[in-house]
């Protein structure tokens, strides 16, 4: 019965495209593929339609005594994934690369080069954000940092707002800050758009 699972499997994926489709208007993407042109009722007519298949399937296969297969791969590896396409991509905006297509122009080589380093910073923030277990509470050292630092209630403050506000992507931050907190080391970073100007003491 092999067959059976996988074509249930099959359909109830292009389902998910179908949805898709339905809601393209709200997509937020750059360069949209699709025009909506169905009315609210009639998406919503269709999304009823597009439930009762899914609930027949299940039944087809709870019928038949067919274990549904269960998901096992975290949303984030698959986000983790899309992103490395994504970083190879940017990569391949620089000059050396893009020469492919006929000369680059120094100007525009530089400018190739700061566009790739900044689309390809943000991947890498989102990256280095889903390496860490931000559903965590945050480590045992944010809640035992010293007295004498003097920021133990401010650092409370800003975790209560997170928790209070489900803004869970501020969490490694905050586990970053009390990590500075700890060794009471300090770092400043200097950045600026490639050529911008020179740096000056």
């Amino acid at each position: 019965m092999r067959g059976l699972t996988v074509t249930c499997q099959y359909v109830d994926k292009v389902i998910g495209e179908i949805e898709q489709f339905l809601h393209s208007a709200a997509s937020k993407a750059a360069f949209p593929r699709l025009h909506p042109r169905h009315y609210p009722t009639q998406r919503r007519t269709i999304e009823d339609y597009l439930a009762r298949i899914r609930a027949q399937l299940a039944r087809v296969l709870d019928g038949q005594g067919i274990p549904r297969p269960e998901a096992w791969v975290p949303a984030s590896r698959a986000v983790y994934t899309a992103l490395t396409t994504i970083d190879i991509a940017l990569e391949e905006l620089r000059p050396r690369y893009m020469r492919g297509y006929g000369e680059v122009a120094p100007e525009l080589a530089t400018e190739l080069e700061g566009i790739s380093g900044e689309l390809r910073g943000l991947t890498e923030r989102l990256n280095r954000y889903l390496m860490q277990d931000a559903g965590q509470d945050l480590p045992p050292a944010a809640r035992t940092i010293g007295a004498n630092l003097g920021r133990t209630r401010t650092v409370g403050k800003i975790e209560r707002v997170v928790t209070e506000r489900g803004l869970v992507e501020f969490r490694s931050t905050i586990a970053g800050i009390t990590d500075r907190l700890e060794d009471r080391s300090l770092e400043i970073a200097v950045f600026g758009r490639v050529s911008s100007g020179n740096l000056r003491s």
